[in-house]
């Protein structure tokens, strides 16, 4: 089966919704060769639903992000090949397929910088060792009620030990393998302006939205290949 190269067919990260349903009728998917334990996945719908939408409409509101980043509504963490960690409403954590949702979804994939082979084996293993963990609808729903109404939800707690949203995964096992390894733990380093004020992004207030231009990652360009050669 041939690989396709970015001449042959234009690549991510991410294709347009035009481009990739292009792939999709061709029968093709994406290059999952190029994917490590450890890297994250990005999710955009290609139709949003109203929770979705949502969500877009929500980190929209972000002055600080750019626009386009509010498209990516889901993330999840590579667990190498097509294999995916991911924290979804009704299941919690648990271990999917890229092959479930990238025929709907546009994908971006992104890697740690500068972190060793190794250290991202120990993102994975750290998404991993938390399936089964059931969804924070709690914190979803302060992280909306944060951006929506900043000063009136400041001082909320948002952080819970038993639950977990998908970003969060994403975040947390970031920050735990980036403290065994001696580095900074934050995953947006650089304080932002928010109602005038500088503010730290915590990790724990993370969204896909960010973690689509946090500068700790870096882009992975992946092709498209046929499923049947």
């Amino acid at each position: 089966m041939a690989i396709l190269t970015p001449a042959d067919l234009p690549a991510g990260p991410p294709l347009d919704n035009v481009t990739q349903k292009k792939c999709v009728d061709e029968g093709k998917a994406p290059d999952i060769t190029l994917l490590e334990p450890g890297d994250i996945i990005l999710y955009a719908p290609m139709e949003p639903t109203g929770f979705q939408k949502t969500i877009q409409s929500v980190t929209s509101r972000q002055p600080y992000l750019p626009a386009s980043a509010a498209e990516w509504t889901h993330a999840a963490v590579s667990a190498g090949g097509d294999t995916i960690i991911e924290a979804v409403t009704r299941t919690g954590v648990q271990k999917a397929s890229i092959f479930d949702d990238c025929f709907d979804f546009k994908i971006q994939v992104r890697r740690a910088k500068g972190f060793s082979e190794l250290e991202r084996m120990r993102i994975a293993l750290i998404a991993a060792c938390a399936i089964k963990q059931k969804y924070d609808y709690y914190a979803a729903a302060m992280i909306y009620a944060k951006t929506r109404w900043p000063k009136r939800f400041e001082r909320f707690p948002l952080l819970s030990t038993s639950r977990i949203i998908c970003s969060q995964l994403v975040s947390t096992s970031y920050m735990e393998t980036a403290v065994a390894s001696n580095r900074p733990p934050d995953v947006w380093p650089e304080k932002v302006v928010i109602g005038g004020k500088e503010q730290a992004i915590k990790n724990m207030d993370i969204t896909p939205a960010h973690l689509s231009c946090a500068p700790t990652f870096s882009d992975v360009t992946i092709g498209w290949r046929p499923l049947v050669k």
